[in-house]
């Protein structure tokens, strides 16, 4: 009896040791539901580090609550001289009453910490702005 709980401790040590019983880190980050202006929106991507020239893959979608909204999805970066923020790249804008189409941004402006935002509007010439959900990322090298 003894042999076999030493051998079947000793078949977990190396079944684990091999990776096999690997648990994935939940990475991804995500603004959480907010609501605004009564829309409530989550905003996530698909990690929350990238190395530079990585693909940032966006998420976003609201609850039927609201009606239709009018959006852009923007990619910003901090100025690490004065601390503040800066659009480096947008992606066209759209409209929804449920989940935005998946966007796609390369970190390719750099590293340091960026922020991933979706500007939320009730009309279709984005004059009447509703709020802006947004995650934090960072790049590195």
């Amino acid at each position: 009896m003894k042999k076999i709980k030493i051998f079947t401790m000793l078949t977990v040590l190396l079944i684990s040791s091999l990776g096999l019983f690997s648990i994935e880190k939940a990475d991804a980050a995500s603004s959480g539901w907010q609501t605004k202006g009564g829309i409530t929106l989550n905003v996530s991507t698909n990690k929350d580090s990238y190395k530079y020239n990585e693909q940032i893959l966006v998420d976003a979608e609201k609850t039927s609550a609201g009606g239709t909204i009018y959006y852009e999805v923007v990619l910003a970066k901090m100025n690490i001289n004065n601390g503040t923020w800066y659009q480096v790249d947008k992606f066209s804008s759209g409209s929804t009453s449920g989940k935005i189409p998946q966007v796609k941004f390369k970190a390719i402006y750099g590293t340091g910490p960026y922020k991933v935002r979706i500007k939320a509007f009730s009309d279709s010439a984005l004059d009447k702005w509703i709020g802006d959900w947004e995650t934090s990322i960072s790049v590195t090298s």
